[in-house]
Parts: C-alpha cells; structure tokens; sequence
C-alpha cells in the first residue's frame, strides 16, 4: 500500500539529481527534509513530545500584535508523567510548577501569553503559560528537557521551518505520530500544517494518523561532486512510528537519457556495511555503483528516488512534497 503527500511549489516528485564533477547524478529533490535520530529520553510509559507547534499566529500588522502562540505536547505513554523536573530550554524558557502532571494520553499546551490565548481559545483549560523568549517566525530549534541526576537530558527536539500556511496564516505545524519523535528536524511525512484554522490545541491533531506509512529525511550523496568513474554514496535517514529498523529501503535509479530507461532498483542497508557507516542508527546507505559495476562516464547524469516499507507493509516513495523551503 503505497500513500503520497501534498503538492509544493518547491519540491515535486520529479526525481533527485546529483551533480557530478565530470559525471553528473541527478536525484529527486528534497527540500526541507534534513532530520536525524534522538532517543527519548524515557520509558516507553512515559514518553512526552512535542506534538504541536503555533509559531506564526495570524497577526494584522506586520509588527507582532498576537500573542496566541503556543507548544503543545503529548503523553504517549501509559502511565501518569510528573512535569516537575521538565523544561523547555531552547527556543522557549518555560519551568513546570511544581506538581504538574499530564497523564497517559493527554495533552497540554504551554501559551505564549496566557491570556491572549486564553480569549482566543476559551474551551481549552488544559493550558499553562506564559512562556519566555518568542518563537522564531522563520525557523527555530523547540527542546524540552528533563533534569536527571543533576543535568539537563534532552526528552524531545523539534528544529521546525516556516511551512506554507503555517507560516502567519493561523495554521499550526503537527506531529502525525509520537513515533515520528525521533526524528529532531521537520520532515514532511512527520510533520503537517493542520487543517483547522487556529490549530488542534488541547487535542487530538488533525493529521493524526495511527499506521503512517515510513518517513523519509536526510538525503545526501558522498561526495557532493563525484570524479568520473567514482563511487558515490548515497545515505537517507528513514524511519517507521515503531521503529528504524525496516524490512525494505530501497534505492530506485536509472542513467537520465532519451528516451527514458526503467527504474533499477538495489537494496539500502543499515548494517554498517555496503557503505553504511554505522549499523542500526536508522541511516540506510548504498554505493553507486556497486563494486565491480559500470563505471560513471563524464557528463553522465543519474535519477534516484528512494522506497521505503514498514512491517505494516505501508511504502513511501520520496521524496514526499513538501512546503519547507531549504533548510
């Protein structure tokens, strides 16, 4: 079962190229995807994440006049988590009170200006605030962090761009699934603008979606501007809700020539070898080509795109189109 994504201006799904220094390899076109792995910092029943992020309110003038502005996060574990010891530190500065608590499968927002939001959103109660600092308009790094054993360990990161509506339009960015959590940039698949104007606060999101097909972020190739005849590899961080280990990625490619060719397809591994630096870290990687295989040849020009299927058997195909402009 294979599922796609929204339409950009920027991105399509038109394959990746990379360029060559003689040769030249084309791929399709990520923009915004950069993202890489984080642990939770919890047991699995008691895992809190950032789940939702307003940073660019709908404001009049062009100068800041709303203060609605408000993080969001989520308990997906099955047990009660005491906030005491948790803090936002990057982006925002927000201390818990002492006591505070959110329970298994509940959310809370943490405003800007708590009465702003307050008059904004009457029927959320399951608020706190004023938090310190501003969220940038364009992009910014959001942490919540835990105090354990004297320091500060990082419970979730989310490093968000200004992605279409969500960018002064009154629509927030929103976790598709805790699981996407690991993932510490924004990644269209992971993250998406609501469709509720005001965002979900308080709420389940409206993209929320239980069995999400894979997500796929991070691409690059090695060395950015390969000799002829030189290898190339090619790496991608791609992850499940449930885990980074995935039965199949899959590198499709083919040389860029008229008329058009099939798509080859070879496998891409996490098990630090065939060009993967470093087994189960959730980077899958491949050379191209093979040893042995058919060399490059100067001003040769390759498309790639990369395929990914969860044990759900859900299969991405990126990249996924997204609004994110170029991080």
């Amino acid at each position: 079962m294979q599922r796609g994504s929204q339409t950009s201006p920027i991105a399509s799904q038109c394959p990746r190229r990379l360029k060559l220094s003689a040769p030249r390899i084309r791929r399709h076109v990520f923009i915004g995807l950069a993202a890489a792995a984080i642990l939770i910092a919890q047991s699995s029943s008691a895992q809190v994440v950032i789940n939702e992020l307003m940073y660019h309110s709908y404001q009049v003038f062009a100068i800041n006049t709303n203060y609605t502005e408000y993080v969001e996060i989520y308990n997906a574990g099955t047990g009660t988590v005491d906030l005491t010891d948790y803090r936002f530190d990057n982006g925002i500065d927000y201390a818990f009170d002492f006591g505070t608590t959110i329970g298994p499968g509940a959310f809370l927002v943490i405003a800007d200006d708590l009465a702003a939001f307050s008059a904004e959103y009457p029927s959320v109660t399951n608020v706190v605030g004023n938090f310190g600092g501003a969220l940038d308009n364009g992009f910014e790094r959001v942490t919540l962090s835990k105090r354990v054993d004297g320091s500060w360990d990082t419970v979730d990161t989310i490093k968000y761009v200004d992605v279409g509506v969500s960018d002064g339009d009154g629509y927030s960015l929103e976790l598709v699934n805790p699981g996407f959590a690991r993932m510490r940039n924004y990644c269209a698949g992971a993250w998406e603008v609501s469709s509720t104007l005001g965002g979900t606060p308080g709420a389940i999101n409206d993209h929320y979606d239980a069995n999400p097909p894979p997500a796929v972020a991070d691409v690059i190739h090695d060395p950015p501007v390969p000799l002829p005849s030189s290898a190339v590899t090619i790496s991608a961080r791609v992850t499940s809700r449930d885990s980074d280990l995935l039965p199949s990625v899959k590198l499709k490619y083919r040389i860029d020539q008229y008329p058009q060719i099939a798509w080859s397809e070879v496998a891409m591994y996490d098990t630090g070898l065939n060009g993967d630096a470093v087994g189960g870290d959730g980077i899958y990687s491949v050379m191209y080509p093979a040893s042995g295989g058919p060399a490059m040849t100067d001003g040769s020009l390759l498309e790639f795109k990369i395929e990914a299927t969860d044990t759900n058997a859900l299969t991405t195909l990126a990249p996924i189109t997204n609004t994110a402009g170029v991080l």
